[in-house]
């Protein structure tokens, strides 16, 4: 895309400054994307614009993005610009200047005027996925999420989680819909959902480079153990405990709805892992069922005094994982294997 062509998009002239741009932006947004509350405001008419919300999302991400091209801040608006928009947001830690900034890479704009999604594929994936992008409306509010790409690209931390795992959601929804329309009547809510839990967990595993996300989230305790990651973690205590000390050594004993539970050398049940970055709960678990991994845990030596009181019974640890060399990059295609079993016990129900 070239400048020019990025300024046509948005209906602005070269002459315009980073807030007409923002301005423009979000009133094109919130006026075109089908997801936008401004549909179904009696006060505010939608109306035919010709180019789509990508190719404004890639026009606006451009002019941010190409560093032959610097914003003229000091240039009054040309009165083509009267409206906002913050870039969409792929992380929550980042600012959307800054999602703009870092982000708009992972856009290219191609000559059939589509945007496309960079990202390595997984071409052994039971079935292709929507990448999701959020919008946000006038006042910087998230108003919904619509789809940039579809495709077996695999997560990278440029893709918000959340959205990551709406994408397993409405993979396992769609699968489940094609199985339960050949079925003589439906499955109630709640086994229904129990079903798409699981099949969910089981797509995730298909869409994640394991090695590369947990470099991406965290780092390796040293350059020459690179394999090696620690993992902020605590351990949640199991209603009866046995007494557990600093530098007291845990031993993984079995996993069960995706927890990790732990033992004392002497055998008795101590609770189970928990992470504080949610994101981990799908590479960790993972890891550990298909044997990818091993781990170390020991009581940390510092502790806040209040863990035990009340409730909130559980114990800050150290937790070390190394990755066991595999000479592939994703999980066996017996997921694949697994997917279909579970989808063919949703028939027998």
């Amino acid at each position: 895309m070239t400048s020019s062509a990025a300024y046509e998009i948005l209906g602005l002239t070269p002459k315009a400054d980073k807030k007409a741009i923002k301005k423009r932006y979000r009133y094109l947004m919130h006026h075109v994307h089908p997801d936008s509350g401004a549909f179904k405001a009696a006060s505010v008419k939608s109306y035919d614009y010709r180019y789509s919300a990508q190719e404004i999302n890639a026009a606006y991400s451009f002019l941010y993005k190409n560093d032959n091209f610097k914003l003229q801040e000091n240039i009054k608006n040309t009165g083509t610009a009267k409206y906002t928009e913050k870039n969409s947001k792929y992380s929550h830690n980042n600012s959307s200047d800054d999602a703009a900034s870092n982000n708009s890479s992972d856009f290219n704009y191609s000559p059939k005027n589509k945007t496309i999604w960079k990202a390595e594929t997984n071409p052994n994936a039971y079935t292709e996925r929507n990448i999701y992008h959020y919008t946000e409306d006038s006042d910087g509010n998230v108003f919904g999420a619509f789809v940039i790409a579809t495709g077996k690209y695999i997560w990278n931390h440029n893709e918000d989680f959340p959205l990551f795992l709406k994408s397993m959601f409405d993979v396992s929804k769609w699968l489940l819909d094609g199985v339960e329309g050949t079925k003589q009547h439906l499955v109630s809510d709640s086994v229904r959902l129990k079903f798409q839990a699981d099949l969910t967990y089981l797509l995730s595993q298909q869409f994640i480079h394991f090695s590369a996300a947990l470099h991406d989230l965290l780092k390796p305790i040293s350059d020459e153990q690179a394999d090696i990651f620690y993992i902020e973690s605590m351990l949640e205590l199991d209603p009866h405990p046995p007494v557990v000390r600093a530098g007291m050594t845990l031993y993984p004993t079995y996993l069960k709805n995706h927890r990790l539970f732990v033992k004392t050398k002497s055998g008795k049940e101590a609770g189970y892992i928990s992470f504080k970055d949610d994101r981990l709960y799908y590479l960790i678990i993972p890891l550990l069922e298909q044997k990818r991994a091993q781990v170390k845990i020991e009581i940390s030596k510092e502790q806040d005094r209040l863990n035990t009181r009340g409730q909130n019974k559980y114990k800050n640890i150290d937790f070390m994982i190394k990755l066991l060399p595999k000479p592939d990059k994703y999980f066996p295609e017996n997921i694949n294997t697994r997917i279909d079993e579970l989808l063919q016990n949703f028939t027998k129900i």
